[in-house]
């Protein structure tokens, strides 16, 4: 069980949140998979309970259970580099990649054979990658906001490699 965390990002049947008393925002993130509508808000304060469980890569929180606590909370991004974004430390952490070589489009077979996810960018510093996913963006706009940086999300890592998370316009170019 989690207590008093804050939802960073919101899927259709996932949310992220993370720990607004951590002293570092490194390792204070994580994933809760529920498989159904979570009914949350970025924002909303939640006690949550399940299995922490690794899916392919990406730490989760899975058989689990949230009570939103009728509060809100807030958390503030962290700029980081792209090695760092890409990186395990920031796993299911909101933060801010200031900018990057475009690369669009992404093709995510590259990274893994069975990939079949579409409307992928992606922002590189030669090594290291981050690909920009919209599982989580809740606006209509999402094709208007490629290549713009800097880009603000949560990051995952899913297919074989680093994903970021934008949620709404708002986290493109501030």
């Amino acid at each position: 069980t989690i207590q008093n965390v804050v939802v960073t990002g919101v899927g259709a049947n996932d949310f992220t949140i993370q720990d607004p008393n951590a002293s570092l925002p490194q390792y204070s993130g994580i994933l809760v998979y529920l498989g159904s509508d979570p009914g949350l808000s970025v924002g909303d304060v939640v006690d949550v309970t399940g299995r922490v469980t690794e899916f392919f890569g990406n730490t989760e929180i899975v058989d689990a259970s949230a009570a939103d606590k009728g509060m809100t909370g807030n958390i503030a991004p962290t700029v980081v580099s792209i090695a760092e974004a890409a990186s395990e430390p920031y796993e299911n952490v909101l933060v801010t990649v200031m900018s990057g070589t475009v690369v669009d489009p992404y093709d995510c077979t590259m990274d893994d054979s069975g990939c079949t996810d579409s409307n992928l960018w992606a922002l590189t510093d030669d090594p290291d990658k981050v690909v920009v996913y919209d599982t989580l963006y809740q606006d209509a706009d999402w094709n208007a906001q490629t290549g713009t940086t800097p880009v603000t999300g949560v990051t995952m890592f899913r297919r074989n490699s680093w994903r970021l998370m934008p949620r709404t316009s708002a986290d493109f170019g501030n």
